[in-house]
């Protein structure tokens, strides 16, 4: 569960979700890829809002766990991009 201190950081991190994984979404290459995460981003940072509002840590948990799984996600692809460009060498 995150603890209650962490309210005062929720703007910060919502900030992070809008200006940081939103900002690097390109929906002319990516397509309908792009848009699913920006739906997403939308979703966690709606979560976080909706959290911040009602000091409801269940919807902070809930944005936590899915940061740490798209986390997850790209730390995943980015050591298939290593791997794959090593093998050209």
């Amino acid at each position: 569960m995150v603890a209650a201190h962490a309210y005062a950081r929720v703007g910060c991190k919502t900030g992070n979700v809008d200006e940081g994984l939103k900002a690097v979404l390109d929906s002319t290459q990516g397509g309908t890829i792009a848009q699913q995460f920006m739906d997403l981003y939308d979703y966690i940072g709606g979560r976080l809002l909706v959290a911040n509002l009602r000091n409801d840590t269940g919807l902070l948990d809930q944005a936590a766990r899915l940061l740490g799984e798209l986390r997850g996600v790209w730390a995943s692809l980015a050591d298939r991009r290593v791997e794959a460009v090593a093998l050209f060498r």
